[in-house]
This record gives structure tokens, C-alpha cells and sequence, in this order.
């Protein structure tokens, strides 16, 4: 076995084997390790150390016309759910319950995609943060969003159905706000063409129901 500079804590250990090529794995003084030929890992996981990922900047850079790279380091992966509910500006809660049906989230980076299904449930009452004309938000997003200037994420709105006072032309539409664990609903489809509030009276209703998906970025 031919190793490069070894350190004096792993020159004892007899588990590395570089099959005859004496450069296969080398150690510099600063203890970083090079595999040359890739490397397999047959059991366990690799772990990586908080504030640390996978360097990618070796790899040849954006050429896309406009277009410049401002990361190049992977540093979190992360799979879960969360706990949306029907709320007002402030993330306060304007029922007494929210039924979820289903809400997961997968975080790769500082990217997040998270849905939800939920719905008012059967049985709820009003709290003292409901308006009926206040803007309706989904509250409970895993992590805020990014909070650099007008850095909205658009929603996709999969399903609706029981919203009171709502009908075809409106369609509804939704954002992230910036540095928020919320979502911001309004609807399309007025006369002016531009988007309109959606007021908790729309779901205030038993069975009032959403099926979204989002994408967006975080901070950190």
C-alpha cells in the first residue's frame, strides 16, 4: 500500500487499500484526502459536518448568456412534513382548527419544495384574528423564505373546491413573501385584469379546501 504523507493518527490503520496503484489515495499535509479512480461506499452513509457540502466548483461555470453562478457548494438535504394552516398576515391562525390532509416538504440546498391539501374541517369556529374581508394566507412553510428584495415564488394551485363567493372567471394565485413562512393568496380573473385579495370569507366554510405546491428559495 503506497500512501502520501500519511498522518501519524492513521499510519496504524491497515483498512485502506489502494489495489497496487501507488496513487490511488493520497493525503496531503493538510489532511485532505484525493481518491483518484472513485470511490464506493458499501455500507453506511456519508456524514457531513454542519456549515460543510460538496464543493462543486470544479465543474465549468454557467455560459448561458445573462446568466452568473452564486453557489457552488451543496450543503443540505433534508425530507419531512409541516403544519399549514388558513391564517392572516401575521401567521395567527383565523380558524380554530385546520384539517391536513397531507403536507411534505424536501429541502435540497437552499431550495425548498413543500405541498399541502387541507381544508377547513366540520367542525371550527372563528378566532379573534378573523376578518372577513382580511387576506387569506397559508401559514407554516418549514423554513422562511429568502428575504433579498422582491424575491417572490409563485404557487401552484393543483385544487379548490367549497371557496364561498368564488366562481369561474376567478382563478386563484399565490405567492411567497419575502423572509416569510407564509403564502399569500389573491385570485385572477377580474374585469381590470389584475389580482384581487381573497378574503377569509372564502374559506369559511366546512370542507373549504387547497391542494398547493411551491417552490422557493431560503436563506441559508
Amino acid at each position: 500500500m503506497a500512501l502520501t504523507e500519511i498522518p501519524k493518527e492513521l499510519s496504524s490503520t491497515p483498512s485502506i487499500v489502494d489495489g497496487g496503484n501507488a496513487t490511488a489515495i493520497t493525503i496531503s499535509s493538510a489532511e485532505l484526502v484525493t481518491v483518484a479512480n472513485g470511490l464506493t461506499l458499501t455500507d453506511g452513509n456519508v456524514v457531513v459536518a454542519a456549515g460543510h457540502g460538496i464543493d462543486f466548483s470544479a465543474q465549468t461555470a454557467t455560459s448561458a448568456s445573462g446568466a452568473s453562478t452564486t453557489a457552488e457548494l451543496l450543503d443540505h438535504y433534508e425530507e419531512g412534513t409541516w403544519t399549514p394552516f388558513w391564517s392572516d398576515v401575521s401567521n395567527n391562525a383565523i380558524f380554530s382548527a385546520t384539517t391536513v390532509a397531507s403536507a411534505r416538504y424536501t429541502k435540497i440546498g437552499r431550495l425548498v419544495s413543500a405541498s399541502c391539501y387541507i381544508q377547513t374541517p366540520s367542525s371550527f369556529s372563528t378566532t379573534s384574528a378573523y376578518s372577513a374581508g382580511g387576506q387569506i394566507y397559508v401559514a407554516g412553510l418549514p423554513f422562511a423564505s429568502s428575504g433579498s428584495g422582491s424575491d417572490y415564488q409563485a404557487i401552484t394551485i393543483g385544487y379548490h373546491t367549497n371557496w364561498q363567493g368564488f366562481a369561474p372567471p376567478k382563478a386563484p394565485v399565490g405567492w411567497t413573501n419575502t423572509n416569510a413562512t407564509n403564502i399569500v393568496l389573491y385570485y385572477s380573473g377580474g374585469s381590470t385584469g389584475t389580482v384581487t385579495s381573497l378574503p377569509h370569507s372564502t374559506v369559511n366554510a366546512a370542507g373549504a379546501a387547497i391542494i398547493l405546491t411551491v417552490t422557493y428559495q431560503t436563506n441559508s
